[in-house]
């Protein structure tokens, strides 16, 4: 009984034990296996406590079966044992059947999470945008998507779960995906390099020019994974991004206009070449500094509070304007520019552009539009006035008035010369004056004034024939009409002479009241109203000239007491009226070509239309036509009233010939002709004769045969026909291949007013007067003249001339002396 008692506190000991174990592990590793430790303790106690005698209790059981109770103590004590480890077995199945269930339905979660993830992946995989492909360490494939495929373009028999890796090299090899070469060899190349995988990542163009990315990485079991992208759009895409940058980095560069980018703190961020070129600053220079760098002071101040407004509201009347501004050079000159300035957004940071182009030579350009226009509005007005006003001292009132407006200059007036033949300028009393009681003291001590040719800038000017300019003419020595220190309210001075016959008739005189520097482009215009005023001058004594003679020829034909008397009256009174008619025609003309000459040279604006470039051309060659006409009038009565006179100077004889010929090529171009001149050798050059009536003659003679030539050419030839001394004679052949002239015709053919036919005056032109008058000049040198011709076999005219040769070293004046003296 005793041993049964023992038992059963042993069991209950071994019991404790296996709870105490299991209380004080709870909080650590045994908390989480407390059933599996129960399971396993009551195992060990019956295996290792009362199990190690099992059969002994088997058979102690059987005996108190058949014999009864002879056992029933050893029975009781080895039972006892392994009940106690069968109650620990029991109590662990107890508490780890909980334990079970939840490991299952955790398993469970973990198993459907795995089938979420493996087909969220599979989806992944095969929705790639490229082609994937998974070997495994035996470089079999277990993955791939369809991509794969289509992107490598592999028939669908070769892809599929377990194909070896050496499959597809050599299908790529075979078809020529990795160039020439042996097959083999490019195959075991690529397996070898497989089998050491390492992250790699290239593009492959294929032989169809597709471009493929394909980059690799090793799995960390072995084998690897390998993506194939077509990029061939996105290189295509950024080959054209790349053309479009080079383009647009070839257009800032090269553009001559300014580029210049700054952030919204006014910090220059690019500065391109044109930059460079228009504010002198190079590019790094620029960089990094502030916008105000390239602004004069005030126009920076304003640049502030633009950039505070912007700052504070967004809001700027300067972005998306065009704008006329002032730009500052690195040397510290300003100059015009044209701004348009724009807003981006690059990087999330605001940026600003402004393209800047220096519009310098585009305001001179204007500001000479303006003058011409201005010129050319001064030119209308003279030239119109010269024929409206009837008084010649209202014609210079009236031109003073347009210069002082064109100019600007305040004070205008007229020096004229005394009519009481003493040879000085004495005032006109003709004045121009913005302000008369400013310079009242100038205009009466200019009335008191006289001038003697030399004498001052007004006697200077009478005595050399040409304009002069003085920046201040109370500095000038010969300045008279103020005394010591008086100041009359004027500096600036010019003056300009209207000559008459060669010589000065009247001085205009214009005086500003500041200090000017000479502008002479203003000279020159001012000089044109002059030659204006000159010719209206001389059209004035040829219209007095013209009533004396008229009033003469009258008186003479009352007087006259024969028929022949009155007849040489008639003549003379004829040739006079020629005369007079010439000047009066010839005035309104050449201002008709002075207007014609400033609007053919005009390049810009309205006037560069081409069909009235057109009229203005054609209104040009009117108006020297009807000059050449009148010359020979002119010229004709002269001579038939022997006022015509030979002006013997030293020449060179190819000047002559040359100008003649180059006077008449553009003629002879038009019409389609060849115009040639030669001289014999034998003809010196260097002549003393009237270089202007032997080129008057030239121009008269090769004129008619291109005239009269349709095809072919005119041809001017020099030889020498005699010499004696220093005289020789000279005879000029101008040949053509023209009409030719019947012998009938060649008898009067160097008449007055007469053509060979009167039919050519319509088709041709011309007053028949170039031949009269070639004639009489001819005969003044002490020459021939004649003419060689057939009908439709063209016609020499021939003439000679008598010259003397220069004496060495005489050219210009000396020339002049010595041919007096022969």
């Amino acid at each position: 009984m005793t041993d049964i008692v023992l038992e059963t506190l042993r069991a209950l000991v071994l019991l404790g034990i296996v709870l105490f174990l299991c209380r004080v592990g709870r909080e650590r590793f045994w908390a989480t296996r407390k059933g599996w430790n129960l399971i396993i303790a009551g195992f060990g106690l019956l295996l290792f406590g009362s199990l190690i005698d099992i059969t002994d209790n088997f058979e102690a059981l059987n005996r108190f079966v058949v014999v009864g109770d002879t056992e029933v103590q050893a029975f009781l004590e080895k039972f006892v044992g392994f009940l106690g480890g069968f109650l620990v077995l029991a109590w662990g199945l107890v508490l780890w059947m909980p334990r079970t269930q939840r490991l299952a339905s955790e398993i469970e979660k973990r198993d459907a999470h795995l089938r979420e993830t493996s087909r969220v992946l599979t989806a992944t995989i095969e929705n790639f945008p490229g082609g994937i492909s998974v070997f495994d360490a035996d470089l079999k494939l277990v993955a791939f998507n369809r991509a794969f495929s289509e992107v490598l373009e592999f028939p669908p028999h070769l892809i599929r779960d377990g194909m070896r890796y050496e499959d597809v090299i050599r299908y790529n090899a075979e078809r020529g995906e990795y160039g020439e070469g042996d097959i083999d060899q490019l195959v075991q190349a690529r397996v070898d390099l497989a089998r050491r995988f390492e992250p790699h990542c290239f593009e492959r163009i294929r032989p169809t020019g597709e471009v493929i990315e394909i980059r690799g990485a090793p799995m960390p079991e072995g084998g690897f994974i390998t993506t194939y992208i077509d990029i061939t759009e996105r290189k295509r895409a950024a080959a054209e991004i790349e053309e479009r940058d080079a383009l647009l980095h070839g257009i800032v560069t090269t553009v001559g206009d300014a580029i210049i980018t700054t952030d919204e703190r006014a910090v220059i961020t690019s500065f391109n070449p044109g930059a460079e070129r228009i504010f002198g600053h190079r590019a790094a220079e620029a960089i990094g500094r502030n916008i105000k760098l390239l602004m004069p002071a005030e126009y920076a101040r304003e640049h502030n509070g633009h950039v505070a407004r912007y700052r504070g509201s967004g809001a700027s009347s300067v972005i998306g304007a065009r704008r006329d501004l002032l730009g500052l050079r690195k040397d510290g000159a300003t100059f015009p520019m044209d701004l348009v300035l724009d807003e981006m957004t690059i990087g999330g940071r605001r940026m600003f552009t402004g393209i800047i182009r220096d519009v310098t030579e585009q305001r001179q350009r204007e500001e000479a539009l303006r003058s011409k226009t201005a010129k050319l509005a001064l030119m209308e007005s003279v030239a119109s006035n010269a024929n409206r006003i009837t008084s010649i001292d209202a014609f210079i009132q009236s031109c003073l008035d347009d210069i002082c407006e064109y100019s600007g200059w305040p004070v205008g007036h007229a020096y004229r010369t005394a009519s009481d033949g003493a040879g000085v300028l004495r005032s006109s009393k003709i004045w121009h004056l913005d302000d008369p009681a400013r310079f009242e003291i100038f205009r009466r001590r200019t009335g008191q004034t006289s001038f003697k040719p030399g004498v001052g800038m007004i006697g200077q000017v009478m005595a050399s024939g040409e304009p002069a300019w003085v920046s201040d003419i109370t500095k000038h020595a010969g300045f008279s009409r103020t005394a010591k220190g008086e100041d009359v309210g004027i500096k600036g001075a010019f003056a300009v002479p209207a000559m008459v016959r060669n010589k000065c008739a009247l001085v205009l005189e214009f005086f500003s009241p500041d200090a000017v520097e000479p502008d002479h482009e203003l000279l020159a215009v001012i000089a044109n109203v002059a030659e204006q005023i000159g010719r209206r001058m001389e059209r004035e004594q040829a219209d007095q000239a013209l009533r004396t003679a008229k009033a003469q020829a009258e008186r003479a034909r009352r007087h006259a007491l024969s028929a022949a008397e009155e007849a040489r009256a008639a003549s003379q009174a004829k040739s006079d009226f020629l005369a007079n008619m010439s000047h009066e025609l010839r005035t309104p003309l050449n201002g008709i070509l002075g207007l014609t000459t400033l609007i053919e040279q005009e390049t810009l604006g309205p006037l560069g239309h081409e069909q009235y470039a057109g009229y203005i051309k054609i209104i040009g060659s009117s108006g020297r036509h009807l000059v050449t006409v009148i010359n020979d009038v002119l010229d004709y009565s002269k001579i038939e009233a022997g006022m015509l006179e030979l002006d013997p100077v030293a020449f060179e004889l190819s000047q002559v010939t040359d100008t003649a010929v180059e006077l008449l090529a553009s003629t002879a171009r038009e019409k389609a002709i060849d115009l040639t001149c030669s001289v014999a050798p034998e003809v010196p050059q260097n002549l003393i004769g009237d270089p202007v009536r032997l080129r008057q003659i030239l121009l008269n003679l090769t004129g008619n045969a291109i005239k009269f030539t349709d095809q072919g050419g005119v041809r001017v030839e020099v030889s020498r026909e005699a010499a004696s001394g220093d005289q020789i004679v000279l005879r000029f052949d101008i040949s053509d291949t023209g009409i030719g002239i019947d012998e009938h015709a060649r008898e009067t053919l160097f008449d007055k007013f007469t053509q060979a036919d009167p039919s050519t005056t319509r088709k041709h032109g011309g007053t028949g007067l170039g031949l009269a008058i070639s004639k009489q000049l001819v005969e003044l040198m002490d020459g021939e003249i004649g003419v060689d011709s057939e009908p439709g076999q063209g016609s020499t005219f021939w003439f000679t001339v008598k010259l003397a040769r220069q004496v060495a070293g005489a050219t210009g004046e000396h020339g002049r002396a010595e041919a007096a003296r022969h």
